[in-house]
């Protein structure tokens, strides 16, 4: 079972491959966990980073940030992404190309920003600073 924790700042992620353990449903490789120093519990439920959860959890935000709109849709399935988070509303975003070419690499910058709520004004702040350094 490869899964290995990373630790920067405030946050913590286990990383890891498709198998499963505890607290961690198999077939889902990636992110398989994410806190903050100050909230223990894991943004995510078993399947990882799978955005089935989105914007507020307790006291912290979840951000996600994109470099373009053009292309980037956000969508959602209000049934879940299945046991044990049906409850929730699993919320996803689409790369769309409409005119494709064949072998031509396309692609965007994405970032996440997991922390302490804050106004709407620190969440640009935030966004702008990041803008700025692509």
């Amino acid at each position: 079972m490869a899964r290995e924790t990373f630790q920067i700042g405030d946050l913590s992620a286990v990383i890891g491959d498709n198998e499963g353990y505890s607290g961690h449903r198999a077939g889902y490789n990636g992110v398989h966990r994410l806190t903050h120093r100050t909230n223990p519990k894991s943004l995510f439920t078993v399947t990882g980073l799978n955005l089935e959860h989105y914007g507020f959890f307790g006291s912290h935000q979840y951000i996600l940030m994109f470099d373009r709109t053009d292309g980037i849709r956000f969508s959602h399935s209000p049934s879940g992404g299945g046991p044990p988070s049906a409850t929730e509303t699993a919320w996803d975003w689409q790369f769309i190309i409409p005119d494709y070419e064949v072998a031509e690499e396309y692609g965007y910058r994405g970032r996440v920003v997991y922390r302490e709520r804050c106004s709407q004004a620190e969440v640009l702040k935030e966004y702008e600073s990041w803008r700025a350094t692509l």
